[in-house]
């Protein structure tokens, strides 16, 4: 059988994965605050491919011929291809010197160097250490050589011209270390355009990318690290004035938010212009995180893929090996869509790096020997969910449930679905479909994973500007659960005297101190526009937050990095101190009303049915089933506040059989707590056809 050759140009990249742990040793010196040692043997190998090599390497052990483009050191090309070739892997580590002199370039795979001499190989020192029960990643030492700015191109265009021909498939990773720009492509486009294309690039939307509708592409590929920078980036449609922000690729573990479908159908499907698609179905693919997997494909099909990790794992490559995985499966199966075949490029890039952790994680018995091979399955076999579905019916599905004319109701006519999880696309358990309130929950929520996510930590803070009553300790809590935050409130106005802040501070020092610095804080100021004897508290949080330090006594003590949310119902920047307050905390996020637009009156009272559902769930577990009247029962309850809408919903009674209708609302309740409701338009509402439906109430994704 011929060996297909596939061109594979990014950037080629070099791990080295060094398992360390505590040396005692009492006859070293200049051992520096840490003294490390490898745990590794001599038989095990330290050495490996990322990037463009990675991707390569999957080719190669399915019997692809490569040709790989990009830049290292003149000296080491012959050793970055014998990276390729897991049997001449082995015993290669630094417990020898001189462990590549006898390097050997594997059979039918060449490199085109476009690096000068005075490039370099890159290289990422990765070091693993024991915490508890687990492997950790502690610290990473990057050598990147230097891309010129002025790319020497003659090497591709000659490489282009000789084996042209033979070339059946263009591949791109880009990890965006420059090498991969407009001149190169437009040369990769200008011989290579009638053969398959598959890119993945870390930058999300590169310059270069509208190249891409002159080419036969195939797979567009989204890495997780290109899928996180698209979270809360302002992308703008040419020809319209509204910015759209992605806050989240997907809600529940297999289902794709409202956001992502219209991200992707209006910014990277066009990608696919009609002319191609002829040549066969294009597709985007993202990876959500470390597990997920988000294909659609132009034919309007769909897939989801998520591995439910078992327990913590070392961060191994992922997009690399299922890049190489979908260009296999593609080029094997040219008539089925790319989508379809994510489910087996997903299983087996879960199933590698399972495998590959035990690099870290069983050091002493791990060998490159044991590298899975990609055998082209098109089924999982790893425990996964998976996801298929119609990506145009999906999305008008988030358009219905969040049409206020039909009270965000979904499914068939006959028997229509209130599903409660499409409220909480920015925040999971949070109900907010407000565009200005879902604005600021979706900045809360980027700046806590960013606090989280980040090894060397400052601290964040946040004004809310919300009135009582509005769910804000709920919106808190649920921000705490979304990375594990512990939290502190303390409400302000409870407070008699502005000496009392400092016992506040010191709650905050002690609880750090007690959690160490793993576990991150949220410190929740409520009310903080409250005032003691006429002078609100602003100045006293300048210094904590400015510096990390309070004075007591005269003596400085210090609070390490947190979050700090402060709440107020009104904030006068006439105060003194307001002005130095409010740039410190970065301006205000405002929680309630919108700006007053008839499209946002409407959302919010949308908003009611969703959360009026949601506490006649929490007051009442077992209903299953609401009347379409009752929903429009909240909807029409206006100026109330999230609070009292709860206790509207605990004060419904004799609700019995699982079910809640117009019978069971607190007429006398809402009266004497003279809410404002015209109830005979509402009964008037309910007699005209269509009559009242059952609506079910729907939890969560996939079920209820």
């Amino acid at each position: 059988m011929r060996q297909r050759k596939v061109l594979v140009v990014g950037d080629w990249f070099v791990d080295d994965h060094w398992v360390a742990g505590e040396h005692r040793s009492s006859t070293s010196s200049r051992i520096g605050k840490r003294h490390l040692r490898s745990l590794q043997s001599k038989e095990s190998a330290t050495e490996s491919l990322c990037g463009a090599g990675r991707t390569a390497s999957v080719l190669v052990s399915a019997e692809f011929r490569v040709s790989g483009v990009g830049i290292c050191a003149e000296a080491d090309e012959a050793v970055l291809l014998a990276l390729l070739d897991s049997d001449q892997l082995a015993n290669r580590n630094p417990h020898t010197l001189q462990r590549w002199a006898d390097a050997r370039k594997p059979k039918g795979i060449e490199f085109t160097n476009l690096g000068s001499k005075k490039s370099g190989t890159s290289r990422a020192i990765r070091i693993y250490e024991r915490e508890g029960a687990n492997v950790v990643l502690t610290a990473r030492f990057d050598w990147e050589t230097q891309v010129p700015k002025q790319l020497d191109l003659q090497p591709l265009i000659r490489l282009i011209r000789k084996e042209g021909q033979d070339i059946e498939a263009v591949v791109i990773k880009d990890l965006g270390k420059g090498l991969v720009r407009t001149k190169l492509v437009r040369v990769l486009a200008g011989d290579l355009s009638s053969v398959p294309w598959f890119v993945s690039t870390k930058e999300f939307l590169p310059s270069w990318q509208e190249l891409l509708k002159d080419v036969d592409l195939r797979v567009f590929l989204i890495p997780e690290l290109a899928a996180r920078a698209a979270i809360g980036k302002p992308l703008r449609k040419e020809g319209t004035d509204r910015a759209r922000r992605l806050t989240s690729w997907m809600v529940g573990s297999c289902e794709p938010s409202k956001g992502a479908l219209t991200l992707l159908r209006e910014f990277l499907l066009p990608l696919f212009p009609d002319r191609n698609r002829a040549l066969g179905p294009g597709c985007v693919v993202v990876v959500a995180d470390d597990s997920t997997v988000l294909a659609l494909a132009t034919e309007k099909n769909g897939f989801a893929f998520h591995h439910s990790l078992q327990a913590p794992m070392p961060p191994m490559p992922f997009s690399s090996v299922l890049l190489g995985a979908l260009v296999r499966r593609v080029l094997d199966n040219p008539t089925r869509c790319p989508s379809e075949l994510t489910e087996g490029a997903a299983d087996f890039a879960c199933e590698w790096r399972l495998a590959e952790r035990r690099r870290a994680t069983d050091h002493r018995n791990w060998s490159p020997a044991q590298e899975p091979t990609d055998d082209g399955r098109l089924e999982k076999t790893v425990g996964a969910e998976i996801s298929t579905f119609d990506w145009k019916e999906k999305h008008e599905e988030w358009k219905r449930a969040f049409n206020p004319e039909h009270l965000g109701l979904v499914g068939p006519q006959a028997s229509p679905r209130l599903e409660l999880w499409r409220a909480m696309t920015e925040l999971r358990g949070y109900i907010c479909i407000g565009r200005e309130k879902r604005r600021t929950v979706a900045s809360l929520v980027q700046m806590l994973r960013e606090f989280a996510r980040s090894e060397v930590r400052k601290t964040e803070s946040a004004l809310l500007k919300a009135s009582p009553g509005s769910g804000k300790s709920h919106l808190v809590k649920c921000l705490a659960h979304l990375g594990d935050f512990e939290v502190l409130r303390f409400d302000v106005s409870q407070l008699y005297r502005q000496e009392e802040l400092i016992d506040c501070f010191d709650r905050i020092s002690t609880t750090q101190a007690q959690l160490g610095r793993g576990t991150p804080l949220i410190l929740f100021f409520d009310e903080v526009d409250s005032e003691f004897g006429g002078v609100p508290p602003y100045r006293s949080f300048l210094r904590p937050l400015e510096e990390g330090v309070y004075v007591r006594a005269e003596k400085l003590f210090h609070i390490r990095p947190a979050v700090w949310l402060f709440a107020a119902s009104k904030f006068n920047p006439d105060h003194p101190k307001a002005r130095d307050f409010r740039d410190r905390v970065g301006g205000e996020l405002p929680l309630g009303s919108g700006d007053g637009e008839a499209a946002d009156r409407q959302y919010e009272a949308l908003e009611r049915a969703y959360l009026g559902a949601a506490t006649l769930k929490l007051a009442f577990p077992e209903i299953e089933e609401i009347k379409e009247d009752v929903l429009d029962m909240f909807v029409r309850l206006s100026g109330v506040s999230n609070r009292v809408l709860g206790r509207c919903t605990a004060a419904f009674f004799n609700v019995r059989q699982r079910r809640v209708d117009s019978s069971n609302i607190p007429w006398r309740w809402i009266e004497k707590k003279k809410i404002s409701f015209e109830r005979d338009a509402w009964e008037e509402a309910r007699r005209r056809p269509p009559h009242p439906r059952w609506v079910r109430i729907v939890e969560r994704p996939g079920g209820e």
